[in-house]
């Protein structure tokens, strides 16, 4: 969060190509930064950005690229699946796998 107005230098990696899976694994996730210029502004994701402007009470958040996976998703156990649901890791959603 700003206590002033300012600007941000935002660079990451692993954006355009995100982190690759191995043994049929999926892609993780790309990064990229969220900037919200104040608590209500949904805010806009940028990956390349100098001298981005920010206002007093903005708010930069990063996100690091993820990991890929390791192999294919359905053939992992359903236990190992709710565990990581129940952690966080997958989205209840994504009842697919």
């Amino acid at each position: 969060r700003l206590l002033c107005d300012g600007y941000a230098n935002i660079n990451v990696e692993r954006n355009l190509c995100p982190p690759w899976g191995i043994s049929g694994g999926e892609s993780g996730k790309p990064a990229r930064a969220l900037v919200r210029q104040s608590p209500e502004d949904p805010g806009r994701w940028v990956t390349k950005g100098r001298n981005t402007p920010v206002k007093k009470g903005g708010v930069v958040t990063f996100f690091t690229a993820g990991g890929g996976g390791y192999g294919p998703a359905e053939e992992r156990s359903p236990a190992l699946i709710e565990r990581d649901r129940r952690q966080g890791y997958v989205p209840r959603d994504n009842s697919n796998r």
